[in-house]
């Protein structure tokens, strides 16, 4: 009997510890009958052992030596046969062994589906470290595992299924995008008519940054495209002189108390205790974000 094909793409540099992890859980997780997987690894030239790991596990690995998660995930899906790609991070992991059966259940469920994923847990070993809580908090507090499946604006690329006819549609991740290389992905995708979802029981965790210089780092990088690549495609003007760059900055302290007041009550409602224990950090890393907002001028270097 012939079997269809799922290959699970992995993007990976200086992939550490975390991508040993994931490597390991991948071969664990069960598929409905009918249904194989294969591992795809899109390799950037790495400091530390990610290429040793990868040759241990067996995974197929496709060699780029370009920059960035756009040409890393092209360059691998170029290689990979399954006709639905499920890509996720290196320093991701599954955190439910039937994970690709809900996304593949999803799939076949939903017949404009232009991609599917789940929620985005902190990682267990840093339930206490507040930084990481912070950081984790404020990246991926809208993909919270009590969200109700369904249609969504926008699934983060660390964890997404994406049919391999959808994925040649629209060309794949625009090579030049290095932040926000996902939402500008899908905003395609959904530009020819397919919808993103949202599958709750679909979950991953996810190594959050665990130290002040990395999520500061993070947050300003993370920040400096965002009027250009999200803001500028929304209908209407959000801010004052959004077209502007030389006076968008007033805009500063209405940005940060936006965001916080979206955030909050999501992280409340998601636990009392983490959010009052990392306020501070949650409060500064937005901070930065925000000011990167207002300051920024699109796509940071690569």
């Amino acid at each position: 009997m012939s079997h269809r094909l799922l290959s699970i793409i992995i993007p990976v540099r200086n992939g550490g510890s975390p991508l040993a992890d994931l490597l390991g859980s991948l071969s664990t997780l069960t598929l409905p009958t009918g249904w194989e997987k294969e591992v795809v690894v899109g390799y950037q030239p790495s400091r530390d052992d990610t290429l040793e790991t990868l040759r241990a596990s067996g995974a197929k690995i496709v060699f780029d030596n370009s920059t960035g998660p756009s040409s890393n995930r092209n360059a691998a899906a170029r290689e990979a046969k399954g006709e639905l790609f499920y890509f996720i991070d290196a320093d991701a992991c599954p955190d439910r062994l039937d994970l690709l059966e809900r996304l593949i259940e999803a799939a076949e469920q939903t017949q404009d589906l232009g991609a599917c994923g789940g929620p985005i847990l902190l990682h267990p070993m840093q339930s206490w470290n507040p930084i990481a809580i912070a950081d984790h908090l404020a990246c991926w507090f809208l993909w919270h595992p009590h969200r109700p499946s369904g249609p969504s604006f926008f699934q983060p690329g660390g964890s997404i299924l994406v049919p391999r006819t959808v994925f040649e549609k629209v060309g794949g991740f625009n090579e030049s995008v290095y932040v926000f290389e996902d939402y500008e992905f899908e905003q395609r995708i959904q530009k020819i008519g397919y919808g993103i979802y949202f599958e709750q029981a679909a979950p991953i965790t996810h190594w959050a940054r665990a130290t002040i210089c990395s999520t500061v780092r993070h947050s300003w990088r993370w920040g400096l495209p965002v009027r250009q690549t999200y803001l500028n495609t929304l209908p209407g003007q959000r801010f004052a002189f959004q077209h502007r760059p030389g006076l968008f900055w007033i805009n500063l302290p209405l940005i940060y108390l936006n965001r916080m007041r979206l955030m909050l009550p999501q992280c409340w409602r998601h636990s009392k205790v983490q959010t009052i224990y990392s306020f501070p950090f949650l409060a500064l890393t937005v901070l930065v974000w925000a000011a990167a907002v207002s300051f920024g001028r699109g796509q940071p270097p690569p």
